[in-house]
């Protein structure tokens, strides 16, 4: 890591911090994803208006 700049080593360390959130993100944006193109997703409709 010497031979690397704070810069080029900042960018690489950012590229893996929290790589444990990240995957468990990227894999329930997967699930949802998924579920939505099965129909079987639980989404909830927003009305334009609606009335406390």
């Amino acid at each position: 890591m010497s031979a690397m700049g704070a810069e080029e080593f900042c960018k690489k360390l950012n590229r893996t911090s929290f790589l444990p959130e990240r995957v468990r993100m990227m894999q329930a944006w997967s699930d949802y994803l998924d579920a939505l193109s099965e129909g079987r997703a639980n989404v909830l409709t927003l009305r334009h208006g609606c009335k406390a």
